[in-house]
């Protein structure tokens, strides 16, 4: 489960500097509450993939 859990983070996280503009570093952000919740669903999504993904190879396998 670790590991699934690892995965979907990394994913999150590459997900997450597609979407990040470089000026958008720099300035604040004028509404986190959005960000946070975009940021949760995202999370959430690459979780749920990484879980499936996960499910499948086993199903290949057997």
């Amino acid at each position: 489960a670790r590991f699934t859990i690892e995965a979907g983070i990394h994913s999150f996280a590459a997900k997450r500097k597609v979407l990040a503009k470089p000026e958008s570093v720099q300035m604040p952000r004028p509404i986190p509450r959005i960000i946070s919740e975009l940021d949760i669903v995202l999370f959430r999504t690459s979780l749920i993939s990484g879980l499936e993904t996960e499910k499948t190879d086993e199903t290949h396998n057997t």
